[in-house]
């Protein structure tokens, strides 16, 4: 899988886990799918430092290696808005999941999706370390890509801590109810790396 680009690998990261997610048997592999990503965003933070946001030339090599990354970033971005559907695991009316059963069973998959988030903010820090270091100029290409992205991501955090908040009510509530299921403990692990997460972007 490595020996492919980066952009083919993760158009087939997104084309996959869209047909595994077709499949109520086959979406178990989805979170082994999804760790593809990580070698990939990994290697995007390691080439941060070759960045140009502030040429006026979009064909120079900093400026074409940051809008290529950025624009990367916006399909792996794709791939997560594509499968983080915790917006609709929880009942409105009350703290409990809609399906206790199907929620357990996407545990794996959301802990696969924060990890790549982490990732995905970490390239953007580092991203807005050069931009702080740059005499930027408006309306590059590179630039204008990666704020399309930067967006994108904001949003995606918005999702996260409001499923963090409807996930810390829920288990408040299995800690001191008997009718918890037994496994309700793999949670904690889930959200601590969602607090973990909060406290990366926030600093």
């Amino acid at each position: 899988f490595s020996l492919y680009e980066p952009s083919t690998q993760v158009e087939s990261v997104l084309s996959t886990c869209i047909e595994l997610g077709k499949s109520s048997n086959e979406r178990v592999l989805v979170p082994k799918v999804i760790d593809l990503l990580r070698p990939v965003i990994m290697g995007m933070c390691s080439r941060v430092e070759h960045y140009e946001f502030n040429s006026t030339l979009n064909n120079s090599e900093g400026s074409m290696l940051a809008d290529h990354d950025a624009s990367l970033m916006l399909v792996i971005n794709q791939v997560i808005e594509t499968l983080l559907i915790v917006d609709n695991i929880f009942d409105n009316e009350s703290v409990l999941p809609k399906d206790t059963a199907a929620f357990m069973g996407e545990v794996e998959t959301i802990a696969s999706i924060i990890s790549v988030i982490r990732l995905q903010n970490m390239w953007r820090s580092r991203c807005q370390n050069i931009l702080d270091g740059q005499q930027t100029v408006e309306n590059t290409e590179a630039m204008t890509t990666f704020e399309n992205s930067s967006n994108q991501m904001k949003d995606i955090l918005k999702v996260v801590c409001s499923f963090r908040r409807n996930l810390a009510l829920l288990l408040n509530f299995w800690r001191s109810s008997d009718d918890a299921p037994d496994n309700f403990h793999r949670l904690d692990l889930l959200q601590l790396a969602l607090d973990d997460l909060i406290t990366l972007v926030a600093n």
